[in-house]
């Protein structure tokens, strides 16, 4: 078909790709929450219907039931 790779664009995708795993390995390995904490306990001891009114989460399922049966 006439399609060749632009190899310099290649080179630089894979190099910035390195670049960014490198200084960010160190972020990945940090934890992202605190199991202990006071938000991270009520979120999950907290059903979805006491997140938000009743009307909203019985639509949603509504839809999703309507959906995906």
């Amino acid at each position: 078909m006439g399609i060749r790779p632009d190899w310099g664009f290649v080179l630089w995708f894979v190099f910035g790709a390195v670049v960014i795993a490198i200084f960010s390995r160190q972020r990945f390995r940090q934890r992202t929450f605190d199991p202990s904490s006071f938000d991270y306990r009520v979120l999950r001891e907290l059903a979805p219907t006491q997140l938000t009114g009743r009307g909203p989460v019985r639509r949603a399922y509504t839809y999703y039931a309507g959906t995906n049966g």
